[in-house]
């Protein structure tokens, strides 16, 4: 597996588009692993709890990135301004791991900040929960 760049700011049964966890066995947080291309998440929506791990996959063609926002955009101009609790770019083929545990329960909107990306529909929502 490849690492990505990952940054982590702040404090902080489903369909084929919808994934939530269970956990691994005793003591291992549960994990989901999410798939990037062009211009989707797969799964878009997740819902986990906050002691779950996300693999994160570039499986496209383009670099792209997996976002946490702080609070929702509407477009991609507020991109700029945003805060993001959580980051990884992934250039063609790379992976990484991301721990949530730095996230409150809440929920957030997934974003690739690559230019162009989200505007192309390549957004998400993550949903934490405490258990």
């Amino acid at each position: 597996m490849l690492a990505g760049t990952a940054i982590v700011a702040g404090a902080c049964a489903g369909s084929a588009n919808t994934a939530t966890t269970t956990p691994r066995s005793s003591g291992d947080p549960a994990g989901v692993v999410v798939d990037l291309d062009e211009y989707r998440f797969v799964p878009s929506t997740l819902s986990v709890g906050v002691d779950v791990s996300v693999d994160v996959r570039n499986l496209g063609g383009l670099e792209h990135t997996w976002s946490v926002l702080a609070d929702p955009i509407d477009g991609e101009r507020e991109l700029v301004g945003s805060t993001k609790l959580l980051e990884v770019r992934l250039e063609v083929g790379q992976s990484a791991s991301i721990e949530l545990d730095v996230l409150p329960a809440g929920v957030y909107q997934l974003v690739c900040a690559i230019p162009g990306h989200f505007s192309a529909g390549m957004i998400g929502e993550l949903v934490v929960t405490s258990s």
